[in-house]
């Protein structure tokens, strides 16, 4: 596969393959979660790629001994929707915003200690991301203990304007916003952002040139929907 096969693929498929079931990630691979230890773990909501294993392999394959329980939850009063921002991969990715009445289907992690601070530095928490906390309440953790509050990373640009959009490929129950997949995502920003550009080379020019990735970034945020998550309390 060439470079460019491989980077488009990359930015095209996100957010990966999701499993509709909990697991254990352990070393690049997935087990059922059997008796999976949560104890001294952070339960960290898994709404977009980081509920796929491909993406945890990316984030900690190099770490020897990684485990990972990723269980199913739901969140209620907020969808999953595309953020005002790119990822370094050419994606647009997730964030979460108020959506009254809704309950969208996720997962969460257990990070340790350690796993919670490679996470940060993946998530550019402090920055593309905010990091907090949601109460226990908002959340239904199946297949793992039930937790006082849970974690979650929050677009600091906010949600791509000017209307949400909810990710097709997260299911959720009383969905307000209409849903699309990353392709048509693309399609629809490079339409705003460079109308007429072939869609490959709009996509690689945004992963290849950083500079470039920023304003076409900063041109999403211009339009963006503030930061609304109910419960969220942030933490950096």
């Amino acid at each position: 596969m060439s470079e460019e096969r491989h980077l488009l693929e990359r930015a095209f498929g996100y957010p990966y393959a999701v499993p509709a079931f909990s697991y254990l990630y352990e070393d690049g691979v997935t087990a059922p979660p059997g008796e999976a230890d949560f104890a001294d773990r952070v339960p960290v909501l898994a709404y977009g790629s980081n509920a796929a294993p491909d993406q945890l392999v990316r984030k900690f394959g190099d770490v020897p001994g990684t485990s990972i329980p990723v269980t199913r939850a739901s969140v209620r009063g907020v969808d999953v929707v595309y953020a005002a921002l790119f990822a370094q991969y050419g994606s647009v990715p997730a964030t979460i915003h108020a959506s009254e009445g809704t309950e969208a289907f996720v997962h969460v992690t257990w990070l340790t200690g350690d796993q919670l601070e490679r996470m940060h530095g993946t998530e550019g928490a402090g920055t593309a991301y905010r990091y907090g906390s949601l109460p226990g309440d908002a959340v239904e953790f199946r297949d793992s203990p039930d937790a006082g509050e849970v974690f979650v990373y929050v677009a600091a640009a906010g949600a791509l304007g000017p209307e949400p959009v909810a990710l097709a490929s997260v299911p959720a129950k009383r969905r307000r916003y209409a849903d699309a997949g990353q392709p048509e995502m693309l399609r629809a920003v490079r339409d705003r952002l460079a109308p007429g550009a072939d869609l490959d080379s709009f996509v690689i020019g945004t992963v290849r040139d950083a500079g470039l990735r920023a304003r076409r970034g900063a041109a999403l945020a211009r339009d963006a929907l503030p930061p609304s998550v109910p419960g969220f309390t942030p933490l950096s």
